[in-house]
């Protein structure tokens, strides 16, 4: 074979690896997965994070080589040309989102995260027999504060519980928990701002353990802390919902960080891409969490248990079926 014919040959195997090696990165999500379409509420760390955590594990349960895109709103606005026209799920990250999204009446399935179930719950209608769309709530069940404050404190057996405007569609799981509670659950609602605090006053003279639920009206910055002090001057430990609430002086808390919604965003995803029916599941709190602890609060009022990984496994054992 001549010289040039041998380089004739070299250039087209280089031709054609080129080619392949092209074909390979280029090809789309759906090779890896359905084509996944993000629209989060804006550019924030918070959203950011999410990301992260969705496309991280969405590439390790897919193999994906491209991962799904992400687009934001401008003003609270998206124009629907903004969502790709072969889009499989998309995946809204944040209340304004999910409103947006919903607004639109996309006849593409949707899944809603970083969202409180209030939120969510404003805006679907009548369960239809297969869900075009779910959600995962950034806010905790009651039974999950419940189990984290019987594991602390067993020792305290009437424990208060303050809704709000809010909060009171948790009084059907509030309900749903009393037969197996085996302590005394006091639930008071308040109607009005003034009422708050007399109201909250009342709720505390007579309860050993008070459950913070996250309500605009109950807890907002000035009445949050007026009830951390006159739980403390009672005596009476307060399970709250964040990190920030331990930090001011709740004994503790169960929270879910936007990183931990990311990873089960994507595990439901892949989950359903892969599903032969495309019914969405349920909407759901997130399954994974964490618990934090004020340890010298906590201390101070009995509680000797302060392990936080292991209030996370003894809670998730509780949780299973």
């Amino acid at each position: 074979m001549t010289c040039q014919h041998l380089l004739s040959l070299s250039f087209f195997r280089i031709a054609v690896s080129l080619a392949l090696a092209l074909c390979l990165y280029c090809q789309p999500a759906s090779a890896g997965g359905p084509n996944i379409q993000i629209v989060a509420s804006a550019d924030t760390e918070i959203y950011q994070r999410f990301q992260t955590a969705f496309r991280t594990q969405w590439a390790q349960l897919n193999g994906a080589t491209a991962l799904p895109p992400a687009i934001y709103l401008d003003n609270g606005q998206l124009d629907s040309n903004g969502i790709q026209a072969d889009t499989d799920l998309v995946v809204t990250v944040g209340s304004k989102a999910a409103r947006t999204i919903a607004g639109m009446a996309l006849d593409i399935p949707v899944l809603n995260t970083v969202i409180p179930e209030s939120v969510y719950r404003s805006l679907t209608t009548a369960e239809a027999d297969c869900r075009r769309e779910t959600a995962i709530f950034i806010d905790q069940p009651v039974s999950r504060q419940y189990a984290l404050a019987r594991l602390m404190f067993p020792q305290l057996d009437n424990i208060g519980i303050l809704l709000g405007p809010v909060s009171r569609g948790k009084r059907p799981e509030i309900t749903r928990l009393e037969p197996a509670a085996h302590r005394q659950l006091t639930v008071k609602e308040v109607t009005g701002e003034d009422s708050t605090m007399s109201v909250g006053r009342d709720l505390i003279a007579t309860s050993d353990l008070f459950i913070a639920i996250n309500d605009p009206l109950v807890l907002n910055r000035e009445n949050a802390k007026w009830l951390l002090y006159v739980a403390y001057q009672k005596q009476a430990p307060v399970i709250g919902f964040s990190k920030a609430y331990v930090k001011a002086g709740a004994a503790a808390a169960v929270y879910t960080e936007p990183e931990q919604i990311g990873r089960q965003a994507a595990e439901l995803a892949s989950q359903w891409g892969k599903s032969s029916g495309r019914c969405l599941p349920s909407p759901s709190h997130a399954s994974y969490f964490n618990v934090a602890i004020n340890r010298a609060v906590s201390r101070s009022l009995g509680s000797s248990l302060l392990n936080e990984d292991e209030l996370v496994r003894l809670i998730m054992e509780q949780e299973k079926p």
